[in-house]
C-alpha cells in the first residue's frame, strides 16, 4: 500500500476501534481494508458530496482531491486481489448485490465489475439471493464465516461484501512448550496471569519511554504483524495516536 493509503487505514482503524470498544475489557477487531474497499466501489457513479464525506470517513486528509484518492484506492484494492500469496493462503475479494428497485445504469455496473468485484442485481427479499450471499461468504473465508445474513433484506437496496482470508506460519516460530503463565495488567488495573509465548529472536523493534513495538514476520516475506503496547501501565486507545506512524516508516526499527 502507498504511504498515504496506509496512513489513512491506520487512522480509520483507530477511529473504528474507539467507537466500537466502548467498555474496558472489550476487544474490538476491525477491518479498515474492507470498509475502504466497499466505499471505493460505492464511489463509482456517486456525487461529490458523498465522495468528500467518504474521503473523511476513511481517514484521508484533504491534501488530495477526493476523486484522486478513490481512484488510487481502487487500484490498490485491485492489486491486493491479484497479489501473489508468496507461500501463504491469502485472498482479498469484493462483491455487491443490488436490488432491482435500485435502478443502476449499465455503465455504472460495468465500471464496478471492471475493478474485479463480483457485482450482480438480484431481489434481496428472495431466499435464494440470501443463500447465494451466504454461500459466497463461506467459500471466500474457507467456512470461517459460514453465513452473514439470517433472513431476507427486504428493506435494503444493496448488500456490500468484502472478504479477507490470510493464513501463514511465522518466519521464526514460537516453541509451544515455552508458553507459560505471566502477569498481565488489564486497563482497569486488575491483575492476573495469562499464557504468554516466549522465544529468543532477532526482530525489528523500537520503543520510547511510553510505548514499545515489535514486527513479527511471516514466512510470506512481504507480510508482517506489528504489535504495539505500553512499556508499563495500560493506556487508553487514544494515547496510541502517538505511535500510529510507526508501522509506515520504511525502516521500522531505525525510525
Amino acid at each position: 500500500l502507498s504511504e498515504r493509503i496506509l496512513s489513512a487505514q491506520i487512522r480509520l482503524s483507530a477511529d473504528l476501534a474507539e467507537r466500537l470498544q466502548t467498555r474496558p475489557g472489550e476487544t474490538a477487531i476491525v477491518s479498515p481494508a474492507g470498509v475502504a474497499a466497499t466505499l471505493s466501489l460505492l464511489d463509482i457513479g456517486t456525487d461529490k458530496a458523498f465522495r468528500k464525506a467518504a474521503q473523511r470517513v476513511l481517514g484521508f486528509d484533504n491534501k488530495l482531491d477526493a476523486a484522486a484518492d478513490f481512484t488510487n484506492l481502487r487500484q490498490e484494492v485491485a492489486s491486493l486481489g491479484r497479489a501473489s500469496a508468496d507461500g501463504a493462503a491469502f485472498s482479498f475479494v469484493n462483491a455487491a448485490v443490488f436490488d432491482p428497485k435500485l435502478r443502476l445504469t449499465s455503465d455504472v455496473l460495468e465500471l464496478m465489475r471492471a475493478t474485479g468485484a463480483e457485482v450482480s442485481q438480484k431481489a434481496l427479499s428472495e431466499p435464494s439471493t440470501v443463500k447465494g450471499i451466504n454461500d459466497w461468504v463461506a467459500a471466500k473465508t474457507r467456512n470461517r464465516i459460514p453465513s452473514i445474513l439470517d433472513n431476507g433484506a427486504t428493506d435494503a437496496n444493496a448488500v456490500m461484501l468484502n472478504a479477507l482470508y490470510f493464513k501463514s506460519d511465522w518466519a521464526a516460530a514460537f516453541d509451544k512448550a515455552m508458553t507459560r503463565p505471566m502477569p498481565f495488567v488489564e486497563f482497569d488495573g486488575k491483575r492476573g496471569d495469562v499464557p504468554m509465548m516466549h522465544g529468543k529472536f532477532s526482530l525489528p523493534f523500537r520503543a520510547n519511554q511510553r510505548f514499545a513495538a515489535v514486527e513479527l514476520r511471516y514466512k510470506a516475506s512481504r507480510l508482517s504483524l506489528v504489535i504495539a503496547t505500553t512499556a508499563d501501565k495500560p493506556a487508553r486507545l487514544q494515547e496510541f495516536d502517538a505511535v500510529t506512524d510507526w508501522p509506515i516508516v520504511e525502516n521500522f526499527a531505525d525510525a
